[in-house]
């Protein structure tokens, strides 16, 4: 494991290119991986998750060639036969798979790391139970026997992860008879499943949303459309380097940015004015300077769980105490993301509070008035790393350890932040 000590800046000034989208390009490769005939992905994230992604589903007999540049995919569902797969801390591509080994001829075990095995997938699995799929345990390691995906009604959780829901609307098109899926629960971070229903419409499949996305109904029995796709720039990503702008008062341009995106994570623009940044929108790249003195917000991140880590940083160099709502869900991912947020900002001198559905954030103002340096232990989390390494722009003697882990979803990040 790498230490890497941050330098700071007294202004953070760059244009640098978006990566492309993480959610984006993992929804492209599952879609071509099912489509009949070949696909091409221009512009792909290929980082950790996405890597991981290729090896499982050419081991389900897809056929990928992949550069920095495209994707190819000769895809299609008859082509899928069991297999055992390792999904690592990737749990879209977990629980993509637990559906998609439903479709796939004879026996799948879908696997990963230790705290894969802690996140939660027994909604899914329960989910496709009631719609004929063969699927055995409600933790990782699953055991899925196929094909069997009849179709009809389920009804599947939506409090814990959205990528539950899209992992049933990937598959539900192929099911022997129509499907209903009834949400339950509420449903976090619904943009994403807007990029879901977006993907399936590029790849030619019909889906209906009832009752503002209550339920949805999906006719089986369709084929998914080998088509040719480019990825956008990812707003998730680009998030820290505007709060690098934000918190040291500097500028960056950040181009590959789609105006029209459907990522919810664009939400971040419009909190950032909030605080008293200037934004400036164009069709294809975002301006962000900062402020002087930043204000502390009040938000609710239900929809936007991968904003708190940023935001959090923000609020970090604000002049009053913010408040970020609606991060329960944060324990499930990568890591306990709010536990890991509070050592990390404790850690620097900053105070935080968790409460049963909100993150208190004391601002120490733009002179970060009682921060300093120290060793940060990310917890294998890429938007933990990133987060507090933004800090770090800020205030003297960061370190980040296991700096590597970045590369789940940024490789270059470090380079692109001057670090």
């Amino acid at each position: 494991m790498t230490t890497l000590e941050i330098k700071p800046v007294k202004e953070f000034d760059r244009v640098l290119r978006a990566p492309p989208s993480k959610a984006v390009t993992l929804r492209a490769l599952f879609a071509a991986s099912i489509a009949e005939g070949e696909s091409v992905i221009r512009n792909p994230l290929l980082a950790q998750d996405q890597m991981l992604a290729i090896r499982a589903l050419r081991a389900l007999g897809a056929s990928i060639d992949a550069n920095e540049n495209e994707v190819h995919v000769q895809g299609g569902a008859t082509r899928l036969h069991g297999a055992r797969l390792h999904a690592g801390n990737s749990g879209f591509s977990a629980r993509m798979l637990t559906s998609l080994c439903a479709l796939a001829r004879g026996e799948s075990v879908i696997d990963g790391s230790a705290r894969l095995r802690e996140r939660p997938v027994a909604g899914l699995a329960r989910a496709l139970r009631e719609l004929g799929a063969r699927v055995e345990g409600d933790a990782f390691p699953l055991r899925v026997l196929g094909p069997s995906l009849e179709g009809g009604e389920c009804v599947v959780e939506g409090s814990d992860s959205s990528q539950f829901l899209s992992s049933l609307l990937f598959v539900a098109p192929l099911a022997a008879r129509d499907v209903k899926i009834r949400v339950a629960d509420g449903l976090v971070s619904r943009p994403y499943i807007d990029l879901t229903l977006d993907c399936l419409r590029e790849f030619g499949v019909r889906v209906k949303s009832v009752g503002a996305g209550a339920s949805f109904f999906v006719e089986g029995q369709q084929e998914f459309e080998a088509c040719e796709l480019a990825v956008e720039g990812d707003y998730s990503s680009a998030a820290f380097f505007f709060v690098a702008a934000a918190v040291t008062g500097g500028r960056v341009i950040v181009e590959g940015l789609r105006g029209d995106s459907k990522q919810g994570d664009k939400a971040f623009l419009d909190f950032i004015e909030r605080m008293g940044c200037s934004v400036k929108r164009s069709e294809n790249a975002i301006e962000v300077v900062g402020a002087s003195e930043l204000a502390p917000i009040d938000v609710e991140l239900s929809d936007f769980p991968d904003l708190a880590m940023p935001l959090t940083v923000a609020a970090l160099f604000a002049s009053g105490k913010s408040v970020l709502r609606g991060v329960e869900h944060l324990r499930l991912k990568e890591s306990d993301r709010l536990a890991a947020l509070c050592e990390g900002i404790s850690a620097i001198g900053g105070r935080v509070e968790v409460n049963s559905n909100s993150l208190v954030i004391e601002g120490a103002g733009s002179a970060g008035r009682n921060l300093h340096g120290a060793l940060i232990n990310p917890k294998n989390d890429h938007r933990i790393a990133m987060a507090l390494s933004v800090a770090g722009l800020k205030v003297a003697g960061v370190k980040i350890n296991d700096s590597e882990c970045v590369g789940k979803s940024f490789p270059n990040f470090f380079k692109e932040l001057g670090a």
